[in-house]
């Protein structure tokens, strides 16, 4: 019994504590925090509208009564009304700049304290997408997603090639060196971390929750089991993209779907974990997601969700593609590429 326990608990630790190699997460730091950046720059268009305490209709005094009960930190509370633009500016220039994965280790932590500053100060005007941004703002932030794919990467290399013992370097350089995320060794930065196994850990065990609860709640509309549901959602004006009313002459397409789509999501969680059925597992949620975008508008919530299916993605494959563009583009044979 003493083995089999030390067993599991040995089997738990690996799952979610063996050292994983940088390239998933900072792979998936680019398409991730890009589209934090663009939903943020978004706000622009109409900032005043939800910012501006004068011509918000979320003003701050409701908001923080609507919160009252609630512990909803937002750096907007301390924000006086004209340094408002300033401090959304400095915003996006930081998430800017964790998306090019410059000083990662602190503009992650930033980025995540944007996300949910913006989502605790207009609230109701938070929908799936914010929620999305939320869970990647997180997961990447505690991860090494600077590590490879990066400026921090970048910088480190050319630091190697700096001879230290210069004075003039030594004297113009000496702080960068000192930076740990700089002046560390590129090699020493590229190994194998538990943080970044944790990471990805988390951005799969959440997404399988995710369309578990999503399957769970359907289950409880009478619309999801007589198959309406998917012609309901394509008849409404609200959300229709494209006209789907031809559905009408089909029923059983939409039942079929309708019925589908429930039974897929909460077989999720356990037919992703299987290795040859995950790339089909997967692929249907990709047509799905893209199918929402295209037929009900809802383009930027379907990517975010894609986006986090890189987690299943081992290093291998994306290492794989490199040397593939790399022959392609470039005319010549493989390289090695160091994992």
């Amino acid at each position: 019994m003493i083995d089999l326990l030390a067993k599991a608990w040995d089997a738990w630790q690996r799952f979610w504590f063996a050292k994983e190699n940088l390239l998933t997460v900072s792979v998936m730091r680019w398409p991730m925090v890009g589209m934090i950046l663009y939903t943020h720059l978004i706000w622009t268009l109409d900032f005043e509208a939800f910012f501006a305490d004068q011509a918000s209709w979320q003003s701050r005094e409701f908001i923080r009564e609507y919160q009252s009960e609630q512990f909803a930190y937002s750096f907007w509370w301390y924000i006086p009304p004209q340094w408002m633009w300033t401090a959304h500016f400095v915003s996006l220039v930081i998430l800017s700049l964790f998306w090019i994965g410059f000083a990662a280790p602190i503009t992650g932590w930033l980025c995540f304290m944007i996300v949910v500053s913006y989502a605790n100060r207009v609230p109701l005007a938070m929908y799936g997408l914010d929620q999305v941004n939320g869970i990647a703002a997180l997961y990447l932030a505690l991860s090494p997603c600077g590590g490879r794919l990066s400026v921090d990467a970048w910088i480190r290399r050319r630091l190697q090639n700096v001879n230290a013992a210069s004075r003039v370097v030594g004297r113009t350089l000496g702080w960068v060196f000192k930076v740990p995320f700089w002046g560390v060794c590129q090699r020493t930065y590229d190994r194998p971390a538990s943080s970044a196994r944790l990471s990805m850990r988390l951005f799969q065990v959440h997404l399988c929750f995710i369309y578990l609860w999503g399957g769970l709640g359907k289950l409880q509309g009478e619309t999801w089991w007589n198959g309406e549901a998917v012609w309901l959602a394509a008849a409404s004006l609200d959300y229709q993209s494209n006209d789907l009313t031809w559905l009408a002459h089909f029923p059983w397409l939409y039942q079929s779907l309708s019925v589908a789509t429930w039974v897929w999501e909460i077989s999720f969680p356990i037919l992703v974990w299987q290795p040859h059925l995950r790339p089909w597992v997967l692929m249907v949620g990709v047509m799905m997601h893209l199918g929402i975008g295209m037929f009900l508008g809802m383009w930027t919530f379907g990517l975010a969700m894609i986006f986090m299916y890189l987690a299943f993605v081992p290093p291998e494959t994306y290492n794989s593609v490199w040397l593939q563009f790399v022959s392609v583009f470039r005319n010549i044979g493989p390289v090695a590429v160091e994992s």
